[in-house]
């Protein structure tokens, strides 16, 4: 095991583990062998970093880097949230066909919206469950429709006034 071989392992993002069942030794021996050549494998490296003022590549909001809390060194944890819920919902909106399936409106997806047709049938929101798998949000989707904010208020106005005429 040379300098060099753990080096070429730690810039493809080898940890202590990888290290270590690479060389087949245990990962005490790889600790300090790191320790003594002066190595840091990316994880290392970050968690000597916390506590580090840091500034959002995408918002430029100052931030205090908190590994622990799921935070990077490039992006604040809003914007890491905000990005995976905007994957989230562009993956919906093309699994409910990425229009309104009442008048085809699809030029916002902000204007789009899952409404449940049987809300008795409701598990949870689509919107602010961005941490659920995949499946759970698809099963659930299956119980929507996919309308844009003006069939979606038009929908509910005619729920309404159905239930105020007792039908």
């Amino acid at each position: 095991m040379t300098k060099e071989e753990v080096q070429v392992l730690i810039d493809n993002g080898a940890g202590r583990g990888a290290i270590a069942k690479h060389f087949k030794v245990t990962e005490g021996v790889v600790r300090t062998f790191l320790e003594k050549n002066g190595l840091r494998t990316k994880r290392m490296a970050a968690k000597s970093q916390q506590g580090k003022s840091c500034v959002c590549k995408h918002c430029g909001k100052e931030y205090i880097y908190r590994r622990v809390k799921g935070g990077t060194l490039e992006q604040c944890n809003s914007c890491q949230t905000n990005r995976r819920r905007f994957k989230l919902k562009d993956k919906c909106l093309e699994y409910k066909g990425g229009k309104c399936s009442v008048c085809g409106y699809n030029k916002s997806k902000r204007a789009l919206t899952f409404h449940h047709r049987d809300p008795s049938q409701k598990d949870f929101n689509i919107s602010g469950n961005h941490c659920l798998s995949w499946k759970r949000v698809k099963a659930e989707l299956d119980k929507c429709e996919l309308l844009c904010m003006n069939c979606h208020m038009e929908e509910h106005e005619r729920l309404d006034e159905s239930k105020k005429n007792g039908r």
